[in-house]
């Protein structure tokens, strides 16, 4: 089948199990979606069905402490080949996930969108030539709706796609930074942040004139950014821990010490709390973005990798990568709150990459790696 176009939806049993703390529901439900395909040029969906099963926790079990978790499952939509990276506009109903559709030269990356309301596949974008990086390819503009897809090509570039006609309208050449790595946005500020790991700088662009303004070096691997909608600083995860970058001057104004080797960062303006993913540990380290004050959280057996908040629901999400889990943290008491298997544990190299929350229906959407076509959309119960 061409690729681009949606295949189908696993069926069967989905092995989702969870490791319960302090008053998190139960659900024993998990929804099945079989959804159309769909590609740049021409859109087409074949009916959606509903399949329900039960899971039954005593024959559905990793270790003796899970159980089944607080969020159903609607199953896994066939996507690209190999979905890394994933960003949803709860307010276009649209998530975009980002697939290297190859591992030979050139490299196409493709980005698959959906429909969130039916959870289907409406078109397929091509960026020619790009590579991209897991865990923080693309990044939404929530005032103009433009979509940020950060790859390497050549020098690098950074593609912005209309989500109106699903089109590439614009490279911008990030030449200062070398081998970019991860993107985010301040859209208060009209400013888009592009992470280089090769010469270990942090370039900001603007997103009107799409013209890199400043550069800044920071620490040893920067692979991830955030932006703290309070005080507008830019967060950078690096190998040695965090660099916070102040907007005006575009300086590095501290430097924070952390362990594991983050691969991403989120930061919870309710609890001016910053939360760096440990790859290499079994932690996730907290930093209060005031104080700069750190502390860590067990994960007990897992890593984690990428990261997502709902602040409404006081939830930060992780993924574990080979672990092949999500992990949840509850923001008010900053510990563990459950730990959940996905749909592909142990099997076939799927793990758990990407990870993106609509703000308004709640739901978190996840990617399953390299050697995986799926995309799996879960709900609170």
């Amino acid at each position: 089948m061409p690729s681009g176009h949606l295949r189908s939806v696993r069926f069967g049993r989905m092995c989702f199990t969870s490791r319960l703390f302090g008053g998190i529901g139960l659900v024993a439900a998990v929804m099945v979606a079989v959804t159309g395909c769909g590609s740049a040029s021409s859109v087409s969906s074949s009916p959606v069905t509903h399949v329900t099963t039960t899971e039954d926790p005593a024959t559905n079990r990793d270790f003796d402490d899970l159980g089944v978790g607080p969020y159903r499952s609607y199953g896994t939509v066939e996507v690209g080949r190999g979905p890394r990276g994933v960003a949803v506009d709860p307010a276009l109903h649209h998530a975009y996930v980002v697939n290297q559709d190859a591992t030979t030269a050139p490299y196409p990356v493709s980005i698959s969108v959906l429909d969130t309301r039916n959870r289907t596949v409406t078109a397929t974008i091509f960026t020619d030539g790009l590579v991209v990086r897991e865990p923080q390819p693309i990044v939404i503009d929530p005032a103009t709706h433009l979509v940020y897809v950060l790859g390497i090509g050549g020098s690098g570039a950074l593609a912005v796609i209309d989500p109106t006609t699903n089109s590439v309208v614009a490279r911008i050449a990030i030449e200062d930074v070398g081998d970019p790595t991860a993107v985010a946005i301040d859209s208060d500020r009209h400013r888009v942040y592009v992470a280089g790991q090769f010469d270990q700088k942090i370039a900001a662009i603007d997103t009107g004139s799409r013209a890199v303004v400043a550069t800044v070096a920071v620490g040893a691997k920067p692979a991830a950014l955030a932006v703290d909608p309070l005080s507008h600083q830019v967060w950078v995860a690096t190998a040695a821990g965090a660099s916070v970058i102040d907007p005006d001057p575009f300086v590095v104004s501290a430097t924070i010490a952390a362990a594991g080797e983050p691969e991403a960062v989120v930061i919870d303006s309710d609890s001016h709390t910053a939360y760096l993913t440990e790859f290499r540990g079994h932690s996730v380290t907290l930093v209060d973005t005031a104080t700069h004050a750190v502390s860590r959280t067990s994960l007990n057996r897992e890593s984690s990798f990428a990261v997502a908040l709902d602040p409404a629901l006081h939830t930060v999400f992780l993924t574990s990568g080979a672990f092949d889990s999500i992990t949840m943290i509850d923001t008010r008491t900053q510990q563990l709150a459950a730990s959940r298997r996905t749909a592909h544990q142990y099997s076939d190299g799927h793990w758990t990459g990407g990870i993106a929350v609509d703000a308004t229906t709640h739901e978190i959407y996840v990617t399953h790696g390299e050697h995986s076509r799926t995309i799996e959309i879960l709900a609170p119960a």
